[in-house]
């Protein structure tokens, strides 16, 4: 009893430093209604077509995401930890991208109660666009009470081009983890509870079961927040509050453990994102004045920058949000850290149309340090003559610094290395800081896409003017009047929505057969460039996704696979595979242990000619059996080799424990002498010798024990040795 009444002094006599406003259920109705209608008018289309067109598209990247919520009901908790049916012979090929298993089990009871796969992934979407404007409206609501500016900052949010241009990577819709995040946060710095900040941490656990790049960005975002708040208020920190707020967030995050290690074992694997990837994926000044090609009124600037990054939100948010910044400059003396701020950022900004060149970058590095070093003291120096003036409680300004800091970090961040490793060029922009320090921070390809966190900020400053002259100007409800210009200027002339094409009528057979051969579709990929790679990895893409749908449901693993790793058979098999059904393509598949079954649709294959084809298909006799032709152009094929064994014969096979490598073998000696099989697995740098079987003329079935891997992403590389004078032949080998 004594504790709980020391807690409660303690929590009394903490200083508060926001001023928080509670919502009464008639303002918070009218919010989620008028939301709700904002929703409907930027997805009135897509509402129509619920349930038949996937929002965001059905191939590519959008298609991933409605095949994951599949193959996670199914398989997640079925399978070894992390492994899907695709990537086969792959593993823990869950965490080679986002796992979105979150969105997965929201989806479970629409599924249950009957709702197309269309249906909910759809549902799943709209409900995320809604959630973004909803969370930025709470958080904002919360800070002011003012509820037109609030409600104005949640519609326009939901209506930034950017995220529309976005649908077609779903994972980027579910933005509204990061304001619900801050949200949390002001509550625990007003009132440091163990329960606030554990609640901050599982917030950020499910962040990481639906979109990994959000939740390294959700952290950032917090941290930002505690630093603006300690920079102004210096004093309002305690250590008691921040033991409670770390330890708080590590006991609330604590579930993440065990979904984070197959993360790390497929970043050992095929390593982190190196700072090159960065340097080409980063945004540059340019993007920030740069909106989406379909824009009604500002597509024209999408050529501007690249098509990762767009982060234009229109003249009505940037010129308020830009009113909001000014504003900090009030007070005379601190007008020259604010003009050296906006001079260097102007400077960085504007180096990037010279961006081709290293000396720009390198310029514009030193610049943004300059600008970050002098915002930081502005707002310090802002801080202490508030606190002078008997100011303990954050002001409406501080809110204004607070959303500029993060503005300014996510801003600075997007740019990436500056400096490209790879030509030899040095690299210390603020990026490359947190890439050495900052765990995750070096798994993201697309850093551009911290552009998205920047929006945010430049919303919330924009409805924080609104909140400033409303009561300066007493304009009222007049503020409502920008939301038809928010509207117009992030209007998009269309969004995409696909339906799912249907599947090849060849894989129909499939589910009769009762062997659990996996399968491979084909064509692999598509055009190769001059070098015989693949030229279009969006092709591949595209592709590769609608394989993985049309395979699901066969319940086989799949060879083919799309997502954020390009493994050595997705860059090797292309060339391999270029004359199928040709001889050099079915030893090419037959490296692959337990690949039994092959659809090819002619009809996805530009180069297709039938006679040729069947010329290439008598050639491989013997290796490959017809089962079935569709009458839609598509050939489902068995793969029966026989492989000579030589010193390059080489099986790809999954690496699982507890495994067995079973095959048939024969042999015919030149010689008057025993035969014998000698099997090797690659393990690491090691080729283990793991059996060695004496082989008759006569096919025989053998089972061989493959010791447990240290890996369990890459395949093994099974070898095999033999005398060379014998000659042996393998074939119906699998792995069980």
């Amino acid at each position: 009893m004594a504790d709980a009444d020391n807690s409660q002094q303690d929590c009394e006599a903490y200083l508060e430093p926001f001023h928080l406003f509670k919502t009464t259920w008639r303002t918070h109705s009218a919010a989620i209604a008028g939301l709700l209608a904002t929703l409907l008018l930027i997805r009135w289309q897509a509402i129509t077509l619920i349930d038949s067109h996937y929002l965001g598209g059905f191939l590519g990247d959008a298609g991933l995401y409605s095949w994951l919520i599949q193959s996670n009901l199914r398989d997640l908790f079925v399978s070894s930890w992390f492994d899907t049916a695709a990537f086969y012979p792959y593993g823990t090929s869950l965490a080679w991208s986002d796992n979105f298993i979150l969105p997965s089990l929201v989806a479970f009871p629409l599924l249950k109660l009957g709702l197309p796969l269309v249906t909910s992934f759809n549902v799943i979407i709209l409900v995320s666009n809604f959630l973004n404007g909803y969370a930025v409206w709470r958080l904002f609501h919360k800070l002011t009470g003012d509820n037109l500016s609030a409600f104005v900052s949640g519609a326009s949010f939901m209506m930034l081009a950017p995220f529309t241009y976005h649908l077609g990577h779903p994972q980027l819709q579910f933005f509204f983890f990061i304001p619900f995040s801050l949200l949390l946060l002001v509550n625990f710095i007003n009132k440091p509870k163990v329960t606030t900040s554990a609640a901050i941490g599982f917030l950020f656990f499910c962040c990481f079961l639906t979109t990994v790049y959000y939740a390294v960005f959700l952290a950032l975002a917090v941290a930002a927040t505690v630093t603006g708040v300690f920079l102004l208020r210096p004093r309002s920190f305690r250590l008691k509050p921040a033991v409670r707020l770390i330890a708080g967030g590590v006991a609330g995050a604590l579930p993440v453990v065990p979904f984070v290690l197959p993360y790390l074992e497929v970043r050992g694997t095929f390593g982190g994102r190196q700072l090159y990837e960065a340097y080409y994926f980063a945004a540059s000044g340019s993007s920030f004045l740069s909106s989406p090609p379909l824009n009604l009124l500002y597509g024209n600037t999408s050529s501007l920058s690249h098509s990762e990054a767009h982060f234009f939100p229109g003249l009505t948010i940037l010129l308020l949000a830009m009113g909001a910044l000014l504003r900090l400059g009030q007070s005379r003396s601190l007008r020259p850290r604010l003009a050296l701020f906006i001079s260097a950022l102007i400077i960085a900004l504007s180096l990037s149309i010279w961006w081709d060149l290293f000396t720009a970058r390198f310029l514009a590095s030193i610049v943004l340090w300059v600008a970050l070093i002098a915002f930081v003291a502005l707002i310090l120096r802002m801080g202490r003559l508030e606190q002078k003036l008997g100011f303990e409680r954050l002001t409406a300004r501080d809110l204004n610094a607070i959303f500029a800091l993060i503005a300014l970090l996510f801003l600075i961040l997007s740019f990436g290395p500056l400096g490209n490793p790879e030509k030899g060029h040095p690299s210390f922009s603020l990026y490359r800081v947190l890439y050495e320090v900052l765990p995750g921070l070096d798994s993201i390809r697309a850093v551009s896409r911290l552009g998205l966190v920047y929006l945010f900020a430049p919303t919330m400053l924009f409805g924080l003017q609104l909140t400033y002259l409303s009561k300066q100007r007493k304009i009222g409800a007049a503020v409502l009047l920008t939301l038809p210009f928010i509207w117009i200027e992030n209007y998009q002339t269309s969004y995409p929505l696909e339906q799912a094409p249907p599947a090849p009528r060849a894989l129909s057979p499939l589910s009769n057969k009762i062997d659990d051969g996996a399968v491979m579709m084909l064509p692999f990929a598509g055009p190769l460039d001059r070098n015989k790679e693949v030229s279009s990895w969006s092709k591949f893409a595209m592709l590769n996704v609608a394989y993985m749908h049309w395979g699901f449901a066969s319940g086989r693993k799949i060879v083919n696979g799309y997502s954020g790793q390009r493994t050595k058979v997705m860059r090797e098999m292309p060339r391999e595979l270029q004359g199928f059904p040709d001889k050099r393509a079915v030893t090419a598949l037959s490296q692959i242990a337990g690949l039994k079954y092959l659809v090819y649709n002619s009809t996805l294959d530009k180069s297709f000619n039938a006679f040729d084809f069947n010329a290439r298909l008598r050639g491989s006799e013997g290796s490959l059996r017809l089962v079935h032709e569709g009458d839609d152009g598509s050939y489902l094929f068995e793969l029966t080799p026989e492989l000579k064994v030589t010193d390059d014969t080489t099986l790809l096979a999954p690496a699982r424990k507890g495994n067995k490598l079973v095959l048939e073998a024969r042999g015919r000696a030149r010689r008057e002498a025993i035969l014998r099989l000698e099997i090797f697995v690659a393990e690491e740098f090691d080729l283990l010798q793991v059996g060695r079987i004496q082989v008759s003329e006569e096919w025989q079935k053998y089972e061989i024990d493959l010791p447990a891997p240290s890996n369990q992403v890459r395949p093994r590389r099974i070898t095999f040795g033999s005398d060379p004078d014998h000659e042996i032949l393998i074939r119906a080998y699998y792995i069980q």
